[in-house]
């Protein structure tokens, strides 16, 4: 459960001319209510991520009959690009997102906001647009 919101939490690289492949995902997984992960996030990760999280995703959550609802926002504290390739590093706040049980729109009084995460990912520019394609991260007290 916690990959998928680790790819979400990706945020953009370079100015505002650079797509933001990570809010984008960020948005599409956290955002997407009961829609399935596959076809939303199919152009915002590679291959090779796409067939890690889909399978793991839709095992952990639509399996359990859950999905995240709310908003993670991602603070990144270096952004590193070199080519085509950028490399990430930062701080993703999930004190606005949630895991619910599939239906819902809302967490209830008594959910738990999701954890804050150090992270740390890879994106690679791919017919001009910025992808994801290498997460990982570490849950933090803090940061």
């Amino acid at each position: 459960m916690t990959t998928a919101l680790t790819l979400l939490l990706l945020g953009g690289c370079g100015g505002s001319d650079e797509p933001s492949a990570v809010e984008a995902y960020t948005d599409a997984v956290v955002g997407r209510g009961a829609q399935p992960l596959g076809p939303v996030i199919k152009d915002l990760v590679t291959k090779e991520v796409y067939d890690f999280i889909v399978p793991a995703e839709t095992k952990a959550l639509e399996g359990a009959g859950l999905q995240y609802v709310g908003q993670v926002t991602l603070k990144p504290s270096s952004v590193t690009i070199t080519g085509d390739k950028a490399l990430v590093k930062g701080c993703q706040d999930s004190s606005e997102a949630f895991m619910v049980t599939k239906g819902r729109t809302a967490p209830d009084a008594d959910a738990k906001p999701l954890p804050s995460t150090r992270i740390s990912f890879g994106l690679v520019r791919r017919d001009g647009r910025w992808i994801v394609s290498d997460p990982e991260a570490a849950h933090a007290k803090a940061c």
